[in-house]
């Protein structure tokens, strides 16, 4: 199939980058792997009738069949031509479930090197069939948003385990974050590039919002390096719904110790990160007391992190709105989020650390 035929059929904008893709794929025989139809009831549990039905689709479609393997191909450099999620649609809609489906075994295999067994697997086996769930949640129908698709691939590499009530990924500390913890306070502060003297640390760091703040000077008598770009940290993501109570994250925290400490033991992880609006200070103040976020806040050393204070819509309301009047009301925490955003107050992402103890 031609090229420009291709993107005419399946509606897509025809660039040359993906035009050189296309060619060069379809000249190493790529474009016409059929999509698996093995184990689909494991993966998607749920849906395995409409993603199986979306299979036979793509196989008898010559397009079709093209668009699913370029989304394989592209999946882990984010290169694919994401066609949106449509009702009715189950090329759109399914066509990414396959290419997870289809990534799996091979993620598997890399678990088993590692000696992660099935019970372990499982658990990342599952988040593949919550995407479809939680498009239907969101829109009424299942399918798999871009956003997602392109997330999995942390599930897939593997890098990202769910443990508990919590997700871990593990990852280094970013370029130009370097974080410093007070002596006695434990107070945690990021500076960017810093300079070094005999006596102190010296650089700039972020205000609430993500500005950039004065110049800041740390005393080493007072302040020790933390963590440094390229260090080893546990990156914590929060899954919608989770229990952040104190005594689920503990138990949580002690698992993820015991696993990562025997299935990664050549990294040396400095601490648990988490970076994410949940963190924000202004929660707490709003929230009431003995709120489970304010206890899952405590845990860390928190610090300020760019935000354009919007990052919180990606979870609580994803479904877009025309202006913060149509946010909905259904929680405690909805409501305040409204009344906040309302008033021109929004929530801002904080990053945070914590020592992770090693046997």
């Amino acid at each position: 199939m031609h090229y420009e035929t291709f993107c005419r059929t399946m509606g897509i904008s025809p660039s040359p980058a993906l035009e050189a893709r296309y060619q060069q794929a379809e000249a190493e025989g790529e474009l016409v792997r059929l999509p698996p139809v093995d184990r689909l009831d494991a993966y998607f549990p749920t849906y395995h009738g409409q993603v199986a039905a979306a299979a036979r689709q793509i196989a008898a479609d010559p397009a079709a069949l093209r668009y699913y393997n370029l989304l394989r191909l592209g999946y882990f450099s984010s290169a694919g031509p994401f066609l949106s999620p449509k009702e009715g649609d189950l090329v759109r809609n399914f066509a990414p479930a396959l290419v997870l489906a289809a990534h799996w075994p091979e993620a598997q295999r890399r678990m088993e090197e590692r000696g992660i067994g099935e019970t372990d697997g499982a658990r990342i086996r599952a988040k593949l069939g919550s995407f479809l769930a939680d498009h239907e949640e969101s829109f009424g129908y299942p399918a798999v948003s871009e956003m997602l698709f392109y997330w999995s691939v942390h599930y897939l590499r593997p890098d990202l385990y769910p443990i508990g009530s919590l997700e871990f990924e593990v990852t280094t500390m970013a370029p130009g974050e370097t974080v410093f913890r007070h002596r006695v306070t434990g107070e945690a502060v990021w500076l960017l590039d810093p300079e070094e003297t005999t006596t102190a640390y010296s650089g700039t760091t972020y205000r609430r919002g993500g500005k950039a703040a004065d110049p800041v000077t740390l005393l080493k008598e007072e302040y020790v390096l933390w963590v440094a770009p390229g260090d080893d940290i546990l990156s914590v993501h929060i899954p919608k719904g989770a229990d952040v109570s104190a005594a689920s994250c503990a138990q949580t925290y002690r698992q993820a110790a015991a696993f990562f400490n025997k299935h990664y033991p050549e990294r040396h992880f400095k601490g648990w990160y988490c970076r994410s609006w949940l963190m924000d200070p202004a929660l707490t103040e709003a929230l009431p007391s003995g709120s489970r976020i304010a206890s899952f806040q405590q845990f860390y050393s928190r610090y300020p992190y760019p935000s354009d204070g919007n990052e919180v819509f990606v979870f609580v309301h994803p479904t877009p709105f025309a202006d913060y009047n149509e946010l909905p009301e259904n929680t405690s925490l909805e409501r305040m989020l409204k009344q906040r955003y309302l008033n021109g107050a929004p929530i801002y992402r904080y990053a945070g650390l914590h020592e992770m103890e090693v046997d």
